[in-house]
Formats: C-alpha cells, sequence, structure tokens
C-alpha cells in the first residue's frame, strides 16, 4: 500500500480472512489447516453485512460520474449558445462578423476540449474505482471459497473417520 492510503473496512476484513488463514495451526502430514470457524464466520457475516454499503458507494460514483458529464454538456452547451449570441451581436459588419464567427469557433472548439476532458477524466475516475472495487469483491470472493473449501473439507473428515474402523 502506497503511503498516505488508507485501507477500507473491505480491505481490512479481506486483510484479517487471509490472515486467519495464513496464521492457522496446520494439520500435520497434510495441506489443511486448523481455523477458528467463529472467527472465519464472523468476518464472513461482517462482510455481508458492509457489501451493500460498498455497492451504494460504486453507485453513487456512478452518479457522481454522470452528474459531472452532465454538467460539463451544460457549459458547453451554454458556451456554445453564448458564442452564437456574441458572433449574432456582431453580424453587422463583414470584419467584425469575420471575427466574431473566428471567435465563436474558438470559444466552440474550446468548449468542446473542455467537455471531453471533464467527460474523459469522469470516465477515467469510475473506471479506476469500479476497477479497484472489482479487484476487492474478487479478493471476497476468493476467500470465501477458500474459506468454504477448508470448512468443507474439515467437515467431511470426522464423517469419513467414523465409518472406518481405527
Amino acid at each position: 500500500m502506497k503511503s498516505g492510503e488508507h485501507k477500507t473496512e473491505f480491505e481490512t476484513l479481506l486483510d484479517a480472512l487471509e490472515a486467519g488463514l495464513t496464521e492457522a495451526k496446520r494439520v500435520p502430514l497434510t495441506d489443511f489447516v486448523m481455523v477458528r470457524e467463529d472467527l472465519i464466520l464472523d468476518a464472513l457475516d461482517h462482510l455481508r453485512r458492509i457489501f451493500p454499503d460498498e455497492m451504494q458507494k460504486s453507485q453513487w460514483i456512478i452518479r457522481d460520474r454522470d452528474k459531472i458529464l452532465a454538467d460539463a454538456r451544460g457549459v458547453a452547451e451554454k458556451t456554445v449558445l453564448d458564442a452564437q449570441a456574441r458572433a449574432g451581436q456582431l453580424t453587422s459588419q463583414d470584419e467584425v462578423t469575420r471575427l466574431a464567427q473566428a471567435r465563436a469557433t474558438e470559444i466552440m472548439a474550446e468548449a468542446q476540449r473542455r467537455a471531453t476532458e471533464l467527460k474523459d477524466g469522469a470516465e477515467a475516475y469510475a473506471a479506476d474505482v469500479l476497477a479497484r472495487f472489482d479487484g476487492e469483491l474478487q479478493k471476497v470472493m476468493e476467500a470465501v471459497r477458500n474459506g468454504r473449501e477448508r470448512l468443507g473439507t474439515r467437515a467431511r473428515q470426522p464423517n469419513q473417520q467414523k465409518g472406518r474402523p481405527v
């Protein structure tokens, strides 16, 4: 993690799950570990509770991006209308008209550039946030799969041993 960044509650829980699995006691002569079921289940329950919050945050980001894009379009349209209005006022003289049209074209180009820049920035930001969120979800899903596999293996072992003579 880079300096200046802070972990989300989601990331902290993932780290706790990972630590719980990596620091668990190993079962001799196997690839299995013994974990405290209550700790893993508590962490999974907590993840389930905060998951809707994380989804809501991503939806807020998308709405913010859409608002930024709408604002950028509004600014561009207003700038174009202002430029057209200004150009309309200057149509009385040929030279003035030519200069006004050139300026209106410049203003329109600048407005388009600014709108595109705002749109690109908002989309890049939203894409980055969604990519990070996707990565975090992948980590959670992997932790849940690993936890379920380990818990499932542990739950099947005692049943298998009961049927065998010792």
